[in-house]
């Protein structure tokens, strides 16, 4: 066993990790990043990666959200190796939806947010192919994707070029906080002698998060997503189904929410299906009957997918929190000890901006963005 020193140590090698870690860097701090696998090979690698905000956001959140939109566009400019395009998106629903959602795009344009009202008639020149019980939309330009693994791989490079010691496939064993000031992190390969440890293992921080007697809420929350083979009759926009909000807002402790649809096209040419969301613990083998029903959601608000070849199929683990919202910033009695995680699933908007949150509170600097309802001290419990 090795014993080995570093300024700050991030723990969890998903989207959010590697942007603390990459942020941590950019102040000239030495970081050692440790990851129980491979960088980006849990959650991160099985997701849609839509970068904006959704229709029915409260003020802070849409804040949140649309500060982490921006955080893409200036990374992009940096670094275009993360795969982050401005394509928008359209949200569409059927007539029991509309009064809700012409509410909801005012008010967006009250903010100042570009959002472009579409009728049914001209449905089919701005999306073709969506299904005629679609009675309008509104479209988002604010609205991107990203490739998190290309993220993952070029933030891992460049905190790599300014230090970082990169340690992935070593598990923490734990967090080590004699009086109540963090002074090192055990891991399966020795320890790391630090002032400073930033908990940003996704699903998986709560166990690690006990070795210091901490309850943290966080359960694993499971999502389908099907590809299909690549297409030239790929949606235009990134596609949302309204009613996809409100079954994210229903959830709760449900084991099993109606499947809705989002319709994700990549470059390349396939469509990203999603998703469930589902409490089955650990459990990230693929349901047949719940890839059904995600389909027939899809093919329900699309019809000409169903012509397309499913050419994979996979499922993901989210870190769901009882609000709807991260946990974010210290941990109150615990000197050194930064908590990044419970992002359910907003974690690809919000990793940058996370890191650059992670970053300003490691350098003792006030947060980018009010971060007092993130705060972990609103659940944590020992």
């Amino acid at each position: 066993m090795s014993e080995s020193t570093a300024d700050v140590v991030v723990i969890g090698g998903g989207v959010v990790g590697v942007a603390c870690a990459d942020a941590i860097t950019a102040t000239g701090r030495r970081v050692a990043l440790v990851d129980r696998g491979q960088f980006g090979g849990g959650t991160s690698s099985s997701c849609q990666s839509g970068i904006g905000y959704g229709m029915y956001m409260d003020e802070y959140d849409f804040g949140l959200s649309r500060a982490g939109v921006e955080t893409y566009r200036n990374m992009a400019a940096d670094i275009p190796e993360i795969g982050y395009v401005n394509d928008g998106a359209i949200f569409v629903g059927g007539e029991d939806e509309m009064d809700a959602l012409w509410a909801a795009t005012e008010d967006l344009q009250r903010r100042g947010i570009p959002s472009l009202w579409i009728e049914r008639d001209d449905l089919e020149d701005v999306e073709p192919g969506l299904a005629s019980w679609v009675a309008g939309g509104v479209l988002l330009e604010e609205h991107g994707q990203s490739s998190p693994p290309r993220m993952v791989a070029a933030l891992v490079n460049r905190s790599k070029g300014r230090g970082a010691v990169l340690s992935p496939h070593t598990e923490v064993l734990a967090i080590e906080a004699p009086r109540d000031q963090v002074t090192g992190v055990m891991t399966s390969r020795g320890r790391i002698s630090t002032a400073c440890a930033v908990l940003a293992a996704g699903v998986w921080s709560p166990s690690i998060a006990a070795s210091l007697g901490l309850r943290l809420p966080i359960r694993p929350q499971k999502g389908h997503v099907l590809e299909t083979e690549p297409t030239a009759a790929a949606p235009r926009y990134f596609v949302q189904d309204v009613r996809y909000e409100s079954v994210v807002d229903a959830a709760g402790d449900a084991a099993e929410s109606p499947a809705t649809t989002v319709l994700q096209h990549r470059p390349t040419g396939e469509i990203l299906i999603g998703s469930s969301r589902d409490f089955v613990g650990f459990d990230t083998s693929v349901d047949a009957d719940r890839s059904m029903q995600i389909a027939e959601a899809a093919y329900d608000l699309m019809p000409h997918i169903r012509n397309l070849a499913i050419q994979s199929r996979f499922a993901g683990l989210r870190p769901w929190s009882p609000d709807g919202r991260a946990l974010i910033g210290p941990v109150p009695g615990i000197d050194g000890l930064i908590i990044a995680t419970g992002h359910g699933g907003e974690g690809n908007t919000l990793a940058l901006l996370t890191g650059e949150i992670v970053a300003a509170l490691t350098a003792g600097r006030p947060s980018p963005v009010p971060i007092n309802p993130l705060a972990p001290r609103r659940f944590l419990s020992s």
